[in-house]
């Protein structure tokens, strides 16, 4: 249980260690969060190498100087590896062994939020109801529009993302997940007013 309250302390921070002990005292919960944490882990010192690959570097430098950039190509790995989840976990590596940037990192997690879409998508191919495709669509358009609300306020976010990280002792791990979670929140908080009039539609 020991291994699990660090694990989980590293990656949520140190003002959250009372609840983490508080909350841990399942061993078998305890096992398989300690085996997801320790996978990121190896996983991080794998991909670490990445930052001394030919060409990585300047690829980089483009993402955080073209945050779109970023975010159309975490909608095409995602499109291809079908899970946004894997995805973001890989961003939340790259960026907590800063091999990438936190510009860099929020780009690519908003270009997955548009990536996992392709999973409706093609399920919607092989039925021929109308709701689903609607639905399908809808969850293109929801990320879509949110994602480019927020590559323009990408500045502002950042510094948010910053000061929150600093107040509550996160590391970068846990800044990505933040950044993740706002970005559906503020999306879902502002579609919320249109709800009403796209069901009618």
């Amino acid at each position: 249980m020991h291994l699990m309250g660090d694990n989980l302390t590293k990656f949520a921070g140190s003002k959250f260690r009372y609840y983490i002990e508080k909350y841990t005292s399942n061993p078998i919960l305890g096992a398989i969060v300690s085996l997801l944490f320790t996978g990121l882990e190896m996983m991080g010192n794998a991909l670490q190498d990445l930052q001394y690959v030919d060409g990585f570097q300047s690829l980089i430098v483009k993402f955080s100087a073209y945050p779109l950039l970023a975010t159309l190509a975490g909608a095409l790995i995602t499109g291809v590896v079908q899970s946004s989840s894997a995805v973001v976990g890989i961003i939340q590596v790259l960026y907590s062994k800063e091999v990438i940037t936190l510009y860099a990192a929020v780009g690519l997690t908003f270009g997955a939020n548009i990536g996992t879409t392709v999973t409706g998508a093609l399920a919607c191919l092989s039925t021929a109801s109308l709701s689903a495709k609607r639905i399908s669509l809808f969850h293109l358009i929801f990320n879509v529009i949110v994602s480019l609300l927020f590559l323009i306020l990408i500045e502002p976010f950042v510094y948010c993302l910053i000061g929150i990280s600093d107040y509550f002792a996160l590391n970068k791990l846990m800044t990505v997940v933040v950044g993740h979670f706002l970005f559906n929140l503020i999306g879902m908080l502002i579609f919320c007013r249109f709800v009403s009039k796209l069901c009618m539609s």
